[in-house]
């Protein structure tokens, strides 16, 4: 399961939801847990960030991963337990578009 975004956006999939929810659930069930929500995107040579379609930013992988953090945020997660950052194209799997396009969280 991951969370995953329409090409050049920071619109979450539909698929995503069911993810968002679990992380939601989580991270109420562990209150000490504290988490970095990373943003990626596809695609780019060397590492480079992509253009957020919405705003005409070079922005993308960050407003990906600060999408996350909003989601939890409205949904009660104190934002100090949150972080988040865009990681560019820097970590690409190199054979699928889709699971480039995506966040990925890592537990502090």
């Amino acid at each position: 399961s991951a969370m995953q975004f329409e090409g050049g956006m920071d619109v979450f999939l539909a698929s995503s939801y069911p993810t968002l929810d679990s992380l939601y659930f989580q991270l109420k069930k562990f209150e000490n847990l504290k988490i970095e929500i990373q943003g990626h995107v596809c695609c780019l040579a060397n590492g480079g960030e992509g253009v957020n379609l919405k705003t005409g930013k070079r922005s993308l992988s960050k407003d990906r991963a600060k999408a996350v953090f909003d989601y939890l945020v409205k949904k009660g997660i104190d934002e100090d337990r949150l972080s988040y950052v865009g990681l560019k194209a820097k970590f690409i799997t190199g054979n699928n578009v889709l699971a480039d396009r995506r966040v990925e969280i890592l537990i502090k």
